[in-house]
C-alpha cells in the first residue's frame, strides 16, 4: 500500500476506509524454515536435515579426516594413496554412497572397507579406523 492511499473494505455489508498506519504486516516464517528479508526480497531457506544431508556430511567430514591424514603423513599434494576404513553399518553405506566423491578428492586410487589396525577416531559419532598407504 503506498503512503497516504487507502483500501476499502466491505466486510458484512459495512464499508471500512483502511489507510498505511492502519495496518501492521509481520511475516513469521513456517516451522523448519529460516526467512530473510531486504525491501521487497525474502529468502527462505529449509533447515530440515535429511537423511540424504547428514550422509553427504559424514562423506565430507570423512574427506575432511583423511585430507587431515594426508597432511599428517606429510604426503605430496598428487601423492596418490590407498585407503582402508573401519566403521559402522552406516559409515559403510556413506561410504558406498559417496565413494567416487571420496576417491576423486582424496586422489585415491583403492578403497577398501576392512578392519584396519589404525586406531580408532570419532566421526560425528561414528567410530572409524582409517587406514593411508602412499601408491
Amino acid at each position: 500500500m503506498l503512503q497516504g492511499s487507502t483500501v476499502a473494505l466491505e466486510l458484512d455489508g459495512q464499508t471500512f476506509e483502511l489507510g498505511g498506519g492502519d495496518l501492521i504486516i509481520q511475516r513469521q516464517p513456517k516451522a523448519g524454515l529460516a526467512v530473510a528479508s531486504e525491501g521487497d526480497q525474502v529468502v527462505a531457506l529449509e533447515t530440515e536435515l535429511t537423511p540424504a544431508l547428514i550422509r553427504e556430511a559424514l562423506a565430507r567430514e570423512l574427506v575432511n579426516r583423511i585430507q587431515n591424514l594426508r597432511k599428517d603423513s606429510d604426503l605430496e599434494v598428487t601423492q596418490r594413496i590407498r585407503l582402508q576404513i573401519a566403521g559402522d553399518d552406516e559409515l559403510a553405506a556413506t561410504v558406498n554412497e559417496y565413494r567416487d566423491l571420496i576417491q576423486t578428492e582424496t586422489l585415491c586410487t583403492e578403497l577398501t572397507l576392512a578392519e584396519n589396525d589404525a586406531e580408532p577416531t570419532d566421526l560425528n559419532g561414528h567410530s572409524t579406523c582409517l587406514k593411508l598407504q602412499a601408491v
